[in-house]
């Protein structure tokens, strides 16, 4: 198998896993290599995975079905599912996205699960239900992480555009763009206390200063420039 994906549990006892190859995502034991659970239910491959933070749920994310391990096909179902960690049952099908699911992030309790893809766009989802609450056009090409800060109000997102946006998790308002990054592969995650970003690219790594800014305050033209706090090209 030609793994694309792969998580540990939040108690370090197990991974999940997925492939680029039509192969279900499984769940195997850390310690010993053991396949525990074979997790079907894509039409394609597996191309992202997440843990709840309390271990009960897993998350995966479709992509193409694959011809051979250097080719891929026609498209698969770009489903995101839910399913219990323990059981390997499936909770709920989220259905929306239109091309390869390439990242997801749980928030803290569970309940809702956040979604990047291939065109761009981020998708918030009830877990239970499978019920699409938010739809953000965010960026112009792959989103390659999503992340929420610690309280759960926000989402920071970063693309292949170049690009880090910040989200209210609650309505969708884009807070913040940060831009500086000059090379394509870009991803960025909320220190513990949510007061800074850092991002990754092949031009180095940056920190930001995330905290919000009132708006109330700026017209839109002259709403301040995003805070860098560190730029280190080494």
């Amino acid at each position: 198998m030609l793994f694309q994906a792969a998580e540990f549990s939040p108690d370090g006892q197990r991974i999940v896993t997925g492939t680029i190859e039509t192969e279900p995502a499984k769940v195997w034991d850390a310690n010993t290599g053991a396949e525990l659970l074979s997790l079907n239910g894509h039409s394609g491959s597996v191309t992202s995975v997440a843990w709840s933070l309390d271990g009960r749920l897993i998350a995966t994310g479709g992509g193409n079905k694959a011809k051979s391990r250097r080719t891929l096909g026609e498209p698969g179902d770009y489903a995101v599912r839910v399913w219990d960690a323990k059981s390997g049952q499936v909770v709920s099908v989220c259905l929306g996205h239109l091309h390869e699911v390439s990242c997801l992030k749980f928030n803290r309790d569970g309940s809702r699960l956040v979604s990047g893809c291939r065109e761009g766009k981020i998708r918030i989802w009830d877990t239970s239900t499978g019920k699409e609450l938010q739809l953000l056009r965010a960026h112009l090409l792959t989103v390659n992480s999503v992340a929420l800060s610690p309280d759960d109000s926000r989402i920071v997102s970063a693309s292949v555009d170049r690009t880090i946006r910040i989200w209210d998790a609650h309505d969708g308002t884009e807070l913040l763009a940060l831009k500086g990054h000059t090379t394509f592969n870009v991803w960025a995650r909320f220190s513990p206390d949510g007061s800074k970003i850092v991002s990754t690219s092949a031009d180095g790594v940056r920190i930001w200063d995330a905290r919000p800014v009132n708006w109330e305050f700026f017209q839109p033209e002259r709403a301040p420039a995003p805070r860098v706090v560190s730029d280190n090209p080494n």
